[in-house]
């Protein structure tokens, strides 16, 4: 639990120093996030976390400031992201020593960021799961990246699942292609909202097996309109 401004008075029980060890296994560490921060973002750093395979967080915060998860001290770690949030509760993962696949749930942002050593190739590819991610209204950001921008993915493969999802994608990751899979209706756009173009890096889309409705504005030339796939096209 992390309360208002990270204190303990407030009902903060994750604190710098934790040291959890999940051995064997398939474990998850779920952090709920509430209350409503004063004065700057709120980072949380120097937890321990060893086998625990998924950190997700449930975040509630009702300010504009965001929670950061500094994981530079988690090893082991395969996905991180929100299991729920509000459309205030953007959470920030950093400083992660490998790359792992994220969640999305709800309204909020999420941000995953790596250490400067990953990401750095030509072929990297991470993978998104979106299960109610944003809303009809507002879109819901992912940014992903090394520190920095020294790395990039070249390849987001986005899983569609749960509920109708509008994502929108964060214009510094740089991806070249996205891939989408999964049966839940997508509204993929750019950073500003949903209705603006992804940015001009992405020149492929597949969703050739992807089965629900897509929507989606490319940056670059393009023409396609394939049974309940729309892709949109924007001319700067």
């Amino acid at each position: 639990m992390i309360g208002t401004n990270g204190l303990t008075a407030n009902g903060t029980t994750f604190n710098a120093g934790d040291n959890l060890n999940g051995g064997a296994g398939t474990d998850t560490v779920a952090v709920s996030i509430s209350g409503t921060h004063t004065g700057s973002n709120l980072t949380t750093s120097s937890i321990v976390l060893a086998g625990i395979e998924k950190i997700l967080v449930a975040n509630y915060e009702t300010s504009a400031f965001n929670d950061i998860i500094d994981l530079g001290a988690v090893t082991g770690a395969t996905t991180v992201g929100t299991s729920n949030s509000s459309a205030t509760g953007d959470t920030l993962f950093q400083t992660i020593a490998n790359v792992v696949d994220t969640e999305m749930v709800g309204g909020a942002d999420v941000s995953v960021t790596y250490a400067t050593s990953l990401l750095t190739g030509t072929t990297d590819s991470v993978n998104l799961a979106v299960k109610g991610a944003g809303t009809s209204s507002a879109g819901a950001v992912f940014e992903t990246y090394a520190v920095a921008t020294t790395g990039v993915a070249e390849t987001l493969n986005i899983a569609s699942g749960t509920a109708s999802n509008y994502l929108l994608i964060d214009n510094d990751n740089d991806h070249k292609t996205i891939v989408i899979t999964g049966n839940k209706n997508l509204t993929l756009a750019g950073q500003a909202g949903l209705t603006t173009a992804l940015d001009t890096t992405v020149t492929k889309i597949d969703a050739s097996a992807f089965t629900g409705a897509l929507e989606t504005i490319l940056g670059v030339s393009c023409w396609k309109y394939v049974d309940s796939c729309r892709i949109w096209c924007f001319y700067a």
